[in-house]
């Protein structure tokens, strides 16, 4: 007798091609690599200056090695600092969430949760633009070939006097 058994068990679905997969990216600038860095480090001091406890759950370092890394793939396209943008994912940005969820918590420096929320705001709003992605011996970094989607240079830099350009905040 099978009491337990499905007699029409549903079939599992089909895998997903590898083609499907798709990694989103953001640029990031190198300022905006050291606030992330000064917003994640000063997270995870907050955390182990009340959760001491928590130690293993510091992983900042670790991360940071992997956009700094970039960062160095990122710089072999230009020689102006100023030009280089990182290749963030879509996923590492909820490094920054966590990050400015434990400052608050952890009652960390109410500034750099205020940075973190901006730096934050200004990611998120990047998501929807997308640019080419190449892999330089298995690092990510923007494809120089291809046209850039995101404009962030200062100088092209939207104001509220052109209505045609957005003026959000964090693109300042």
């Amino acid at each position: 007798m099978k009491f337990f058994r499905n007699s029409n068990p549903t079939p599992a679905p089909a895998a997903r091609p590898a083609s499907e997969y798709r990694v989103e990216y953001v640029p990031m600038s190198l300022p905006e690599l050291e606030a992330f860095a000064r917003i994640l480090l000063g997270a995870e001091r907050a955390m182990m200056a009340r959760r001491s406890d928590l130690s293993s759950l510091c992983n900042a370092t670790e991360r940071l090695g992997t956009l700094y890394e970039r960062a160095g793939a990122a710089s072999l396209q230009t020689t102006d600092a100023d030009r280089v943008r990182i290749p963030l994912q879509k996923e590492e940005i909820h490094w920054l969430e966590i990050a400015v969820r434990d400052l608050d918590f952890y009652k960390g420096s109410a500034d750099l949760a205020h940075e973190g929320r901006h730096l934050l705001w200004r990611l998120r709003a990047l998501l929807g633009r997308e640019r080419a992605v190449i892999n330089a011996g298995g690092t990510p970094m923007f494809d120089p070939t291809k046209p850039t989607a995101v404009v962030l240079d200062d100088d092209e830099q939207p104001t509220p006097a052109d209505p045609s350009r957005s003026a959000l905040p964090w693109t300042r």
